[in-house]
């Protein structure tokens, strides 16, 4: 503000004492200040930048850093499983097919009990729900590995053992979700699950490899019970967790589990954006993971020949890529998610078909990269989407619904395991990204609703 703005702000404002004084004896013109000399490629007027970056926003919350805990100790436990069980059971039964269908046991229990698991975390403590689904699956796996050690074990245990696993998932999967939805804004909420997919994907940068050397040097057994181990941290950090009454998913009345399960049901049909969502999480889960993640362990054995080791690394680059894409989507405050879920969706069918054409395991790897980054970036703007439009005392079944696209995972180890015996795995990964492709253009209708959605 210059001389003359300061005189004629007092001047307005004592106009009443002054006014005579300022017409006999007027304020003298100020001195016109020296103009900048403006010089070579300087702009006349500097433009403000003001760029606000969200990657941690979440982390704010102290609730969210207790689940973001629980997340990386889940997450050691599962991917050390991954490896665990994958290396076990094909040089168990040398069957590509009995690899895929074991694998495939902990996704059944999504489409059998999946949406009874969602009226009990609408209906219970959500905080409690989810620390005894983690502790039961600390218990059944500390009672197989006992198995192993004694040197017991049976093809029809690892069913059994995996069968379990994927029931006590169910519930842990809706009562994260919904927890989630409890402890963040809904303006973060794409956030948090960002935040929280890297968490997940930061350990799977080491554990796999980890878990692979472990199986080397200690043995499969004693590597389940270091899982056991990151496990028990995870019920603490979920215990640890604060909510306020009205934030625990627990209510008075107790409908009967039937018609609550169609109020969600119709609840669902009616929301035709979120039954876009839905439908489309049908499409990878059937179609792209069975043919990649679900025959790693025959690319480790039959195509690259690099052992449980090299398994442990091939489960793990994938993690490269998915902490890329969820840091990216949690550095962003606004964005189209309708756009980004059928982007991503695009991609992951182009990176499948490449990843089953290449026969190098360093090109195969970025591929791996390049693929993950997408599917965690479909799978979590479509949760995330999901959670933010569901009302609050619907999250739990409605997360449930969602979560039964995993029941279907067995019908596509079913189909992955046999064209992978009966031809090859990168035929039939690659016959996979074809069928996928085919499936994604035929979905028209639901990709035209989810790409308007903003």
């Amino acid at each position: 503000m210059n001389r003359a703005s300061v005189i004629g702000s007092v001047f307005n404002r004592d106009r009443g004492a002054s006014a005579a004084s300022s017409e006999t004896h007027p304020a003298p013109a100020a001195p016109e200040l020296p103009k900048r000399r403006d010089l070579p490629g300087r702009l006349r007027r500097p433009i403000g930048i003001n760029v606000k970056v969200h990657t941690l926003d979440s982390l704010r919350y102290r609730n969210f850093r207790f689940i973001w805990a629980m997340t990386m100790g889940t997450g050691a436990f599962d991917w050390t499983l991954a490896v665990v069980m994958g290396w076990m059971t094909f040089d168990l039964t040398r069957s590509a097919l009995l690899t895929s269908l074991a694998l495939a046991m902990s996704s059944v229990p999504f489409l059998v009990i999946g949406p009874l698991a969602g009226v009990l975390v609408d209906d219970w403590d959500r905080r409690k729900v989810l620390a005894s689904a983690i502790g039961a699956k600390a218990v059944v796996t500390a009672a197989f590995a006992a198995i192993v050690m004694a040197g017991h074990l049976q093809t029809w245990h690892i069913f059994v053992f995996l069968f379990l696993i994927g029931t006590a998932v169910v519930l842990v999967h809706p009562a994260m979700l919904s927890l989630l939805s409890n402890i963040v804004p809904k303006e973060n909420l794409v956030n948090a699950y960002a935040l929280n997919s890297v968490g997940f994907n930061v350990i799977r940068l080491a554990v796999p490899a980890l878990a692979g050397v472990s199986i080397i040097l200690l043995g499969p057994a004693q590597t389940l019970f270091l899982g056991v181990a990151a496990l028990l941290g995870s019920v603490l950090a979920t215990l640890a967790i604060r909510l306020e009454p009205g934030e625990t998913g627990r209510r008075v009345e107790h409908p009967r589990p039937l018609a609550q399960i169609v109020e969600a049901v119709r609840y669902v049909k009616d929301e035709r954006v979120v039954l876009s969502l839905i439908l489309l999480s049908i499409v990878p889960g059937v179609l792209l993971l069975p043919f990649v993640h679900g025959l790693m362990p025959v690319y480790a054995g039959e195509v690259f020949n690099v052992g449980p080791a090299g398994l442990g690394i091939l489960v793990s680059a994938p993690g490269i890529g998915s902490i890329l894409g969820m840091t990216m989507v949690a550095s962003v405050g606004v964005l189209p998610r309708g756009r980004v879920i059928v982007a991503a969706l695009v991609w992951t069918v182009l990176c499948a078909a490449a990843f089953s054409l290449s026969r190098s395991m360093a090109v195969s790897l970025v591929l791996l990269m390049l693929l993950s980054g997408g599917m965690a970036t479909f799978y979590t703007v479509n949760g995330a989407t999901i959670q933010q439009m569901a009302p609050d005392s619907l999250r739990g079944r409605v997360a449930s619904l969602g979560a039964m696209a995993h029941g279907l995972y067995p019908a596509g180890a079913l189909a992955a395991g046999a064209l992978a015996e009966l031809l090859s795995a990168p035929t039939a990964t690659l016959a996979a990204a074809g069928v996928m492709a085919c499936a994604v253009a035929m979905s028209f209708g639901a990709m035209r609703r989810v790409w308007r959605h903003k």
